[in-house]
């Protein structure tokens, strides 16, 4: 992916965020936001990673149509030590991170 070569990083004690600034072309929107969340096997069996996704996903959803740069791509890859952090905090640091890339 190009994401993963030519993009930035943050890395989170939870979870690595990456990031690319998208060039425009005919197949995709400037203006909107694309996200991906990676949980490898490290993480843990299919049934704890579903759950981490679902999680990433819907603190997503509040946070990024307020914090995230549009015409960018992100890629969350999450640690197996997301498993111990609360909702609010992993949302709370997930914006934090967004606030500094902006």
């Amino acid at each position: 992916m190009l994401i993963s070569k030519v993009g930035r990083y943050k890395k989170c004690r939870d979870y690595t965020l990456q990031y690319y600034k998208r060039i425009e072309n005919n197949m995709s929107s400037v203006s909107e936001i694309r996200y991906g969340v990676t949980a490898t096997k490290k993480v843990g069996k299919a049934v704890l990673r579903n759950k981490i996704k679902r999680r990433i996903r819907a603190i997503i959803g509040e946070v990024f149509p307020f914090v995230a740069l549009p015409g960018f791509d992100y890629v969350i890859i999450v640690r197996k030590s997301i498993l111990n952090v609360k909702y609010i905090d992993l949302k709370n640091d997930l914006t934090k991170v967004l606030q500094t890339i902006s």
